[in-house]
């Protein structure tokens, strides 16, 4: 007479034959079929961490870091806080603005983004640039160029708006003409002192 042990016995091997059809095709493989599965999880788990500490190690051999500041062209750009500093003559130098940063560093400057960390060993220079010049700069096509007009105050000492200073006027529709070859121009300061002007 059968045990109930063998028939739970019996149950298991028939779920296991079932399991075995479905996931392998097969209702006589000898393994249970979560065995390859359950193999592939601990092998992957166990390289996984073999690669994390080999990785830790070199860390703590061979400790990176960004190095963008030995660039010479480079804008540096810290992430945290969004301050621009220049690598120049040994020192870290903050720039007051981007426009400075490019005057400074010249046509071939190039923005790289660099974390506070990596900035962290540098000795640190005394700020430059350009107090309230702009931080977008912009494209050499919308430059103007052409003739510009500089004029000094009236004989009052005091110009149009005010200021008894220089004006300059940069306006393309403004009509101006330089002084051609064959002109010049007489011309007396408010002191009496005349002076001519020509092209050349």
């Amino acid at each position: 007479m059968q045990t109930k042990k063998d028939h739970v016995h019996a149950y298991q091997t028939l779920v296991g034959r079932m399991s075995s059809a479905l996931l392998l095709g097969d209702t006589n493989y000898s393994e249970a079929p979560a065995r390859r599965a359950l193999m592939g999880l601990v092998f992957g788990v166990v390289l996984a961490l073999l690669i994390g500490v080999a990785f830790w190690v070199y860390g703590l051999i061979n400790p990176g870091g960004n190095t963008a500041w030995k660039k010479p062209n480079a804008i540096l750009v810290e992430k945290e806080s969004g301050a621009r500093f220049v690598y120049e003559q040994g020192q870290l130098v903050p720039v007051l603005n981007h426009a400075s940063a490019m005057l400074l560093k010249g046509a071939g400057a190039k923005v790289e983004s660099i974390s506070r960390a990596s900035l962290g060993g540098l000795e640190r220079g005394q700020p430059i640039g350009i107090p309230d010049a702009p931080d977008p700069v912009p494209p050499a096509s919308s430059l103007m160029a052409g003739p510009w007009l500089l004029c000094l105050p009236r004989s009052g000492g005091v110009e149009v708006d005010g200021t008894g200073l220089m004006s300059m006027n940069v306006d393309p529709d403004v009509p101006s003409a330089p002084v051609a070859a064959n002109e010049y121009l007489w011309v007396a300061s408010p002191e009496g002192q005349q002076y001519v002007v020509w092209a050349n």
